[in-house]
């Protein structure tokens, strides 16, 4: 049993919302506050944690992919990637929307869905990302939020979106 805070200032606050992820012996899980808690599996002594200093919650769940830890944030509208043994911050990209889903890892992109998570209608977009560096290739622009984790068939990314629809969009070299 393990606290994910100390002072609880709101109702919701430090509750658990992001699958739960193992790498080497390592928990890694993000929450509603702005830290993205890294656990030894074996005994839940604290191993490291980020705090986002412009606070908001680390809710994204994370995502490895070649010894690279890639979790969203929720009111700090960023993408990170860390190595998750020290937990060194690599990069961080930030687009001024909520992230609440998974992201794909692929070898050259991390691909992701934001959207206004206070008002799920206003435009979200599809972000492709260079893996290594966090710099932006593209977006796509969606009708409404996009908070469901997309999935990569062949060369289509296929996600859901606020507005009931299910878009795929082809990814071009």
């Amino acid at each position: 049993r393990k606290k994910t805070y100390r002072d609880k200032p709101y109702v919701t606050f430090g509750g658990i919302a992001s699958e739960l992820a193992l790498f080497k012996d390592f928990l890694y899980f993000g929450a509603r506050n702005p830290m993205m808690n890294i656990l030894i599996a074996e005994t839940g002594e604290k191993e490291w944690t980020y705090t986002s200093p412009k606070g908001g919650w680390m809710i994204g769940n994370p995502v490895f992919f070649s010894d690279t830890l890639y979790p969203g944030g929720s009111d700090n509208h960023s993408m990170f990637a860390f190595e998750p043994l020290t937990g060194r911050k690599l990069w961080q990209h930030n687009f001024g929307q909520n992230i609440y889903a998974k992201p794909i890892a692929t070898d050259s992109h991390i691909i992701y869905g934001s959207g206004n998570g206070y008002n799920w209608q206003v435009p979200g977009n599809i972000f492709l990302l260079d893996r290594q560096t966090g710099s932006r290739i593209d977006n796509y622009p969606t009708p409404s939020a996009v908070f469901s984790s997309p999935a990569l068939i062949s060369d289509k990314i296929i996600f859901g979106c606020h507005d009931g629809f299910i878009y795929g969009l082809t990814i071009e070299p």
